[in-house]
């Protein structure tokens, strides 16, 4: 992909710095080991850097990650929070350790699906 921004207007990092560092991300055991959080976290990365954020909802995630199908109702299935805590842990203990000194760092703040990278 080339080195494009992001069109958001708080965009501190570029399209191929964050895909660097999801490479980098992804050779971690705890995503290794996983291809859901590995997908959970490309999708909505992927969405977050060409524009599409607003639609990070649960449902989309149920739909487009997990498979569910189109009836999936997230009110009485919590599978995509449980992958998504999971992811969250994930990423804390990256950045807990082979990861503390990347220059790019991707959290999912709780509550939310939509990604924020920080330095």
């Amino acid at each position: 992909m080339k080195n494009s921004t992001f069109t958001e207007a708080d965009a501190l990092f570029s399209v191929l710095a964050v895909e660097e560092e999801l490479e980098r991300i992804f050779r971690d055991p705890h995503f290794t080991e996983s291809a859901i959080l590995k997908k959970f976290l490309s999708f909505i990365v992927q969405e977050t850097i060409h524009g599409r954020s607003n639609c990070l909802k649960e449902y989309t995630i149920a739909v487009n990650v997990l498979h569910k199908p189109h009836n999936f109702n997230p009110q009485e299935n919590g599978i995509v929070r449980i992958h998504a805590g999971r992811l969250r842990r994930a990423l804390f203990q990256y950045y807990d350790s082979i990861g503390r000194n990347d220059k790019v760092i991707i959290t999912v703040p709780k509550g939310k699906y939509v990604p924020v990278f920080a330095n």
